[in-house]
């Protein structure tokens, strides 16, 4: 998976922190951003998706989110190797490059017209750096803290998308690893879609979710895991 985008975004926290390399620990950090992009920046967590899952089944005609939107849903992509920048509206303020970073903690909002609030942490190890860059970096990520910035994601050559919690096996027959993301976002549809029609017709869930009959199996056997669905009776 590979993301690319620029957007006016805000730093909403710096932390500095050691992290280990082999025998030492070296300086780390971590920006937490936050930023409004299209909604159909989801497809590139959802690649086995079509967009229209978010922007005809989530909205309205007239860009207004449907009485069933989603609240706040995390998903649990982490992005390696990718490069960004940090550019301040003032353009005479040199921009913040960073290269080799990892970003990770994605979580999203969908917001009317079609737009989706979304957060997310920078992880950067300061090690390739000099201390001439090291405290340069320091002081322009302190002072750039709840500031409106130009924030931009490069792609590398090669990236991983690793998912731990959710890596599929070749074994693995239920969900294939491009479909795990899109498992978070029709799952909380579909259990708001249960809650209001209280039926486990699957039809219905693939007719109104944009999804196939696999999504649904699985996304039926958490909710009878978690005792959403009863496991004895029916519709």
């Amino acid at each position: 998976m590979l993301l690319e985008f620029s957007a006016q975004s805000k730093i909403e926290n710096v932390n500095f922190r050691k992290e280990k390399h082999g025998e030492d620990e070296v300086l780390a950090v971590d920006v937490k951003v936050s930023c409004e992009l299209p909604v159909s920046m989801l497809h590139d967590f959802c690649i086995d998706q079509p967009e229209m899952t978010f922007s005809e089944f989530f909205y309205r005609d007239d860009g207004s989110l449907r009485e069933f939107c989603l609240g706040k849903v995390d998903l649990t992509a982490e992005i390696f190797n990718h490069g960004v920048s940090f550019q301040t509206l003032s353009e005479m303020v040199e921009p913040i490059d960073l290269d080799d970073v990892k970003i990770n903690k994605f979580s999203f909002v969908l917001l009317p017209y079609r737009k989706v609030s979304m957060t997310f942490r920078v992880q950067k190890s300061l090690d390739d750096m000099n201390n001439e860059a090291e405290e340069q970096t320091i002081s322009k990520l302190a002072e750039m803290i709840k500031r409106g910035v130009k924030f931009t994601v490069q792609k590398p050559r090669q990236a991983e998308l690793f998912d731990p919690e959710t890596s599929a096996t070749e074994d693995d027959a239920t969900l294939n690893h491009d479909e795990v993301e899109m498992f978070a976002v029709a799952y909380a549809a579909a259990v708001q879609l249960f809650e209001k029609t209280k039926s486990t017709d699957e039809s219905l869930y693939m007719t109104e979710l944009g999804i196939d009959e696999r999504m649904v199996d699985a996304i039926f056997d958490e909710m009878r895991e978690t005792g959403i669905i009863e496991t004895e009776g029916g519709e």
